[in-house]
């Protein structure tokens, strides 16, 4: 915990000097922005307002000339429904204009009133400017509808175009002012935004040297010390486990690599137990080769010796010998006969990881079409027939691929029924994460699965497992010949593969075989093919 408080009061110092300046500038912009969005509130209806004044006067302009020359053409050319439709239109016109623009204006005043008293003179002004053009067209309206004609008419004219411009001038003035207003706080609310935002920009920048100054700092608690347990370890993995980590602090760090350095120990501990151990299965290992030695040739010697010489005495005294002692010769090269054969079996079994073959692409199909060939006067003695599908590749031992195919179809032709030829199908598939296999002994989680079916003689499931024991047979010796090893081998083969067998049946319904193996396999040492 002392290494974390460390980091954490450097963090939080940073990071409270750095959330002061952030939320300062934050804080000053969103001021400025209140104060922006109230200017707008207050300006915005007003120019509102003003547009609408503006629109009413000139609604009221063009009403009052269009309906002059109306009233003119009048009293010029015969009256007609259009223009009597017309006239009507522009009068409706003038006092929807003249209703607008006193409702907007009283609207304004009280805006001016709540808003901007000091703005009451340029109002009152306006307001006056305004009433001069309205009484100026109802003016001219009048003497148009009399037909006055002449120098009176011309006045009253020039009079109410004049008041026309002076109210529109007046109008656009206080529209400048207030579209002025509105830019001079939008620039000021810019401005001060850039402040604050070079303001936070410096502080940050302030706050990343902080930052490295203190990583700086921190690679005197953190960085070096892991530098030289990353250098640590690494020794570890070359194998070298007489190293240690010299490491004096009092934080997390000293205490892993107190830890560090008792894992080493431990290791190296390990190291020479293993180093002991190893050689004691090399021994052990020359040991079982000298056995299968023995086995192979000594002990075969005086069997075939115990099978000459019986041969001889059937032939020296096959005319003194009676039937007894024929049939004691007999019995006797019975079981020298089985004797070999369990020798030549435990050999087997014992030569799938004592003399076993570094692992290598298999085409399982090619493996499949020589065990066959190999097999074919025994199938053909056999009347049986087998189907062989489509086999993929994988890494494996050849030559024990074979012996494994050869087991189980041996096992299928010798286990078939009386009353039927035998049928063997072996197919393939390609399965993935099986949960039988051997998984510290595969890489990718890629399996392939090999299925033999037969339509056999089958047998009881509950003897699924008991079947691939050493020396378990389901018959006895009089049934069926064998010493119960085949299909221990073919366990231990595939169990060397990394991989797992297993057994369905039903007594009188075949027995299907599956062997189940990774693809590939990971890189092993040239020890791991004489291990038992």
């Amino acid at each position: 915990m002392k290494l974390l408080f460390k980091i954490i009061g450097i963090s939080c110092v940073i990071s409270l000097f750095a959330g002061i300046a952030v939320f300062s500038g934050i804080h000053t912009i969103n001021l400025l922005k209140n104060d922006f969005a109230q200017v707008i509130d207050g300006s915005l209806p007003k120019i509102d307002l003003l547009e609408k004044l503006r629109f009413a006067a000139i609604r009221i302009v063009s009403s009052t000339n269009e309906l002059g020359l109306i009233l003119t053409e009048k009293r010029n050319l015969k009256k007609t429904e259009k223009k009597e439709q017309a006239e009507e239109t522009e009068e409706k016109n003038i006092d929807s204009g003249k209703k607008l623009y006193e409702k907007t204006f009283k609207s304004y005043e009280s805006l001016i009133n709540a808003t901007a008293p000091e703005e009451k003179d340029n109002t009152k002004k306006l307001k006056s400017y305004g009433i001069n053009l309205i009484d100026l067209s109802d003016r001219l309206i009048e003497l148009k509808m009399r037909n006055v004609k002449g120098a009176d008419i011309l006045k009253i004219r020039e009079e109410f175009e004049g008041a026309e411009k002076q109210f529109l001038a007046a109008l656009e003035a206080v529209l400048k002012k207030e579209e002025l207003h509105l830019a001079d706080r939008k620039s000021e609310v810019e401005s001060a935004s850039k402040n604050a935002i070079t303001t936070i920009l410096s502080v940050s920048a302030i706050a990343f040297i902080l930052a490295m100054l203190s990583s700086i700092i921190m690679s005197g608690f953190v960085t070096r010390p892991v530098n030289k347990l990353r250098q640590a370890v690494f020794r570890i993995g070359q194998g070298d486990f007489d190293i240690a980590v010299d490491i004096k602090s009092k934080d997390e760090i000293g205490e892993l690599a107190a830890s560090f350095n008792k894992m080493a120990c431990y290791l190296r501990n390990s190291r020479n137990e293993l180093t002991s151990v190893t050689e004691k299965l090399r021994q052990s290992n020359k040991e079982l080769q000298d056995f299968i030695f023995i086995a192979s040739h000594d002990l075969q010697e005086p069997l075939r010796k115990v099978m000459i010489f019986g041969e001889r005495l059937k032939r020296a005294y096959h005319g003194t010998l009676d039937e007894q002692g024929r049939t004691y010769i007999k019995k006797m090269q019975d079981a020298t006969r089985r004797m070999q054969t369990l020798l030549n079996d435990l050999v087997s079994f014992l030569r799938v990881t004592v003399h076993a073959r570094p692992f290598a692409a298999v085409d399982l199909s090619n493996v499949a079409e020589k065990v066959t060939a190999d097999m074919k006067m025994r199938i053909e003695q056999a009347g049986g027939h087998i189907e062989v599908e489509q086999l993929d590749a994988l890494d494996a031992d050849t030559s024990q691929m074979r012996q494994l195919f050869h087991n189980l179809i041996d096992n299928s032709l010798k286990f078939r029924k009386k009353d039927a030829p035998p049928f063997i199908r072996i197919s393939g598939k390609h399965i993935r994460n099986n949960e039988n296999a051997q998984s510290d002994l595969t890489n990718d989680g890629r399996f392939y699965q090999i299925i033999f079916e037969d339509n056999g003689m089958g047998f009881d499931e509950k003897y699924a497992e008991r079947i691939f024991g050493v020396f378990q047979k389901l018959h006895g010796r009089k049934e069926y010949e064998g010493t119960g090893m085949g299909l221990s081998v073919c366990k231990k083969i595939v169990e060397r593969h990394g991989g797992a067998i297993t057994a369905k049946g039903a007594p009188e319904k075949g027995a299907t075989f599956i062997i189940t193996m990774p693809v590939s396999q990971p890189a092993r040492s040239s020890e791991d093919s004489v291990t038992f």
